[in-house]
């Protein structure tokens, strides 16, 4: 934690400490300046507590501020991109974590940017050595794109087949188990908590695997995982649809979508990841499929991939932790004497929602995304990317029904976070 942060402490003798800078905390758990009777210091003499037991309720404030903006220019014009700056408050998230007694750990994150404010986080969790139980809504072990954080992702926006597939957090139970360079991660969910807000018959029921090995090799971090998520729909020949839009989420058209696919009875999608990071340098590719199972009629399959390599011009590179992507750390951030971080990143991106046998032609999109990201200090960051975007069978045709052509994208963001 960061000297200035502000943090809040309850001690367990029931004081309450509001500090500018963060508490130095003493053998026992409790802040340093924090006085307790005679009394209390006896009870703990005499009754001496594991640091579980005796640790205190700690919250610390969390968030984050993206605001995007970007131009979308297609080779023939299409119906819902007539021209103008898309831009939006793409994330606004508020929220606390922290301690609390007997080993426990919360974590509680409201998003503001949607139209009515919806629960991002909301989790308990217990450690105990390397085991890690989490119950609440959380990030479901969907792939290493959508596990690493906003804050932290190489573009703007994530692999095509992240949102196309409906990644999203879901409300469950989940066990993880780290062992030198092994992770496991299961659990089972439901529905994302924003679903319960309407009156339903029924709600989803899903089970997700993760297996990671992440070995370093000298200097190096390497991962590789392979991931799984089956999914039974709230109702009996549910209804789901597909699509993604040309890499900036401000954007109102999806140039590929499948429409909706009805009679679905499970959805079934598994992919692979392989990440290798270098000092500056890291290389990072996922593969993932989806398969559709109805009750009647075929069943129709999609694909989603991604290649990338980015270097860091200055710093010292992404850091890596848990299965995921961590952000840099800015050694030198402007007014220490630095100019903070500053990488580059070439990224190949392929979506492929067209399954000819099952009569769904949605689209293929290809992209190749390069992008500028600066880091003036850890918690300001400024983005641009440019993508040019190949599109075949795209579900939008242009005005000769021009069904094949392309699209350049330029994306620009301004993120902060604490």
């Amino acid at each position: 934690m960061e000297d200035g942060r502000r943090k809040l402490v309850v001690s367990l003798a029931g004081s309450l400490v509001l500090s500018g800078a963060t508490p130095a905390f003493g053998s026992e758990g409790l802040p340093q300046d924090v006085t307790t009777s005679a009394a209390d210091d006896a009870v703990r003499e005499t009754t001496p507590k594991s640091k579980k037991e005796t640790r205190d309720w700690s919250i610390e404030l969390k968030g984050r501020l993206h605001y995007d903006v970007g131009v979308v220019e297609t080779d023939v014009p299409i119906a819902g991109n007539e021209g103008g700056t898309p831009n939006e408050i793409r994330r606004a998230r508020l929220g606390i974590e922290g301690d609390m007694p007997g080993g426990l750990g919360y974590r509680i994150a409201l998003e503001f940017a949607n139209d009515d404010p919806e629960f991002a986080d909301a989790y308990i969790t217990y450690e105990d050595g390397g085991l890690t139980l989490t119950a609440g809504q959380q990030n479901n072990f969907q792939s290493l794109e959508e596990l690493t954080s906003s804050n932290n992702a190489s573009t703007i926006e994530r692999a095509a087949f992240t949102d196309a597939f409906n990644f999203q957090r879901h409300l469950g139970f989940s066990a993880q188990f780290a062992d030198g360079p092994m992770l496991l991660q299961a659990g089972v969910f439901t529905d994302n908590t924003s679903d319960f807000a309407e009156p339903a018959s029924g709600h989803s029921l899903g089970f997700d695997g993760r297996v990671v090995f992440a070995p370093k090799l000298q200097h190096a971090q390497l991962h590789f995982a392979a991931s799984g998520h089956w999914l039974d729909p709230a109702d009996e020949g549910s209804a789901r649809r597909y699509r993604q839009r040309p890499l900036i989420h401000a954007s109102p058209v999806r140039i590929i979508d499948t429409k909706t696919i009805e009679n679905i009875d499970t959805q079934l999608d598994y992919g692979l990841e392989a990440l290798l990071i270098s000092g500056r340098l890291h290389i990072a590719s996922e593969l993932h499929w989806l398969d559709v199972k109805r009750s009647v009629s075929t069943n129709p399959g999609f694909f989603g991939c991604y290649a990338e390599v980015g270097y860091f011009l200055v710093g010292d590179g992404y850091r890596y932790g848990d299965g995921i992507l961590r952000g840099p750390k800015v050694g030198s951030p402007i007014g220490k004497g630095g100019v903070g971080a500053i990488a580059a990143n070439l990224r190949y991106d392929h979506l492929d929602l067209v399954d000819v046998d099952a009569a769904v032609v949605g689209g293929v999109q290809d992209g190749v995304i390069t992008g500028l990201s600066w880091w003036p200090t850890e918690n300001l960051r400024l983005l641009a990317d440019y993508a040019h975007l190949e599109y075949r069978n795209a579900a939008i045709a242009g005005p000769n029904g021009e069904r094949n052509y392309a699209a350049d994208v330029l994306a620009m963001r301004f993120q902060i976070t604490f």
